[in-house]
C-alpha cells in the first residue's frame, strides 16, 4: 500500500527496565475509525533522574562451627557446658583429672607455654585474657614482666595449678568471640588426648550471596542493599556482602536461609523522558521519534522506563515528541 494507505496505530511501548527492550506493537486502523482527521499530540521531552532499582535474592551462605579441643590428656572428669550455652571467656568448659579447662576467647589461641620474660602476641593475648579474669590490671603491652608473672601465678592457685608458668594446656580456644555450643564431643568418663574435641559451635553465617539482574551497560557510581530495615553499603560486582556486621544485620532481618531485598543506585543518571506512546520501531527495526507531525524521525536508544513513559540518553536530538504518530502519519523511521 502506498502513503497513508495501510498507516498503521501504535498501541503500545512496553519498557522493559531490567533490560533496557523496549517493544512497540503495531495493529491495523480500524475501518469503523471517525473519518475526522485526529489531530497531533505534541508533547515536551522532559528530564528525570534514572535510578536503578533492582530486586535481588539473598542466601545466607554458612560455614562449619568452630570446635573447642583440649589441649591436654587424661580423664574427662566433667563436661561443664550444654548445647546452648554462651561460653565467655573464663568459664569452665570441662574438668580433666579434676583441674578444670577454662574457655578463652581471642584472636588466636595459645602455641606455648608463656613463661617470666617471655615476649609476643601471644603474651598480649595472655594478658588481655587475664585482665577479663579480674587477675591483671596492666598495660597489653606483649611483655611478661612482673606484673603479668604475679597474675599468672594468682590465676593458677585459683584453677588448681601451680608456679609462675601459664600453660596453655590449661585454657580452651573458643574462637575470637563468644561460642554458642551445639554438641557435646566428648562425655565425663572418657580418656582424652590433646586436641580431642570438647565441643563445637553451630553453624555461623559467613557471607550472603546477592542474586540480582545485571545492571545496564555503563552504569556507575555506589549502590546500597535493603532489607526490611536494613541498609547497607553493596558493590554490585562482588556479589556478596562479607563483612561480619552487615551480615549479621542480615540474617537477623530475613532469616537463617533466604530471604529479599532490593539494590539500590544512590545517585542516578540524569535521562530524557518521553510517553511510551511516541517511540516507535519499524519493520526494519529501526527505533525513532517524531518531534512533530511533519519533521523528520530523529533515531534512539531507549535505556530503560517506567509505566508508560520511555527514559532516552541525555543527547538525543529531540526537545518536543508527537505522542500519537500512529494516527497522524506513516510509521517509519527513516528519513
Amino acid at each position: 500500500m502506498d502513503g497513508l494507505v495501510g498507516a498503521v496505530a501504535v498501541s503500545g511501548v512496553l519498557a522493559l527496565c531490567a533490560s533496557g527492550i523496549v517493544v512497540v506493537e503495531r495493529t491495523s486502523s480500524s475501518p469503523l475509525a471517525s473519518d475526522a482527521a485526529p489531530e497531533a499530540v505534541v508533547v515536551p521531552v522532559e528530564s528525570s533522574e534514572q535510578v536503578e532499582r533492582l530486586v535481588a535474592g539473598l542466601t545466607v551462605v554458612s560455614t562449619q562451627g568452630l570446635v573447642a579441643r583440649a589441649e591436654t590428656g587424661g580423664v574427662l572428669t566433667s563436661v561443664d557446658v550444654k548445647p546452648g550455652d554462651v561460653v565467655e571467656t573464663g568459664e569452665t568448659v570441662a574438668t580433666v583429672a579434676d583441674v578444670p579447662l577454662v574457655a578463652m576467647v581471642a584472636a588466636a589461641p595459645l602455641h606455648r607455654d608463656l613463661a617470666p620474660g617471655d615476649a609476643g602476641p601471644d603474651v598480649a593475648r595472655l594478658q588481655e585474657f587475664l585482665l577479663s579474669t579480674g587477675t591483671f590490671d596492666g598495660p597489653v603491652d606483649g611483655q611478661a614482666g612482673p606484673s603479668v608473672v604475679e597474675a599468672v601465678r594468682a590465676w593458677n592457685e585459683a584453677h588448681g595449678r601451680s608456679g609462675t608458668t601459664f600453660a596453655r594446656a590449661s585454657v580452651v580456644w573458643v574462637g575470637p568471640r563468644s561460642l554458642v555450643v551445639d554438641s557435646i564431643e566428648a562425655q565425663a568418663g572418657e580418656t582424652i588426648i590433646p586436641g580431642a574435641p570438647l565441643v563445637s559451635a553451630a553453624a555461623e553465617p559467613a557471607s550472603v550471596l546477592v542474586d540480582m539482574p545485571a545492571l545496564p551497560d555503563g552504569t556507575l557510581g555506589a549502590f546500597e542493599l535493603r532489607a526490611g530495615s536494613v541498609v547497607i553499603p553493596y558493590d554490585p560486582a562482588t556479589g556478596a556482602v562479607t563483612d561480619p556486621e552487615h551480615v549479621a544485620d542480615l540474617v537477623q532481618q530475613i532469616g537463617p536461609e533466604v530471604g529479599a531485598g532490593q539494590v539500590v543506585q544512590l545517585e542516578g543518571t540524569e535521562v530524557l523522558t518521553v510517553p511510551a506512546t511516541a517511540v516507535v520501531t519499524d519493520a526494519e527495526g529501526r527505533t525513532c521519534v517524531y518531534p512533530d507531525a511533519t519533521a523528520d524521525p530523529v533515531a534512539v536508544e531507549p535505556i530503560g522506563g517506567r509505566s508508560g513513559t520511555v527514559d532516552l540518553p541525555l543527547d538525543t536530538a529531540a526537545t518536543t515528541v508527537l505522542a500519537n504518530p500512529g494516527e497522524i502519519r506513516r510509521l517509519t523511521c527513516a528519513s
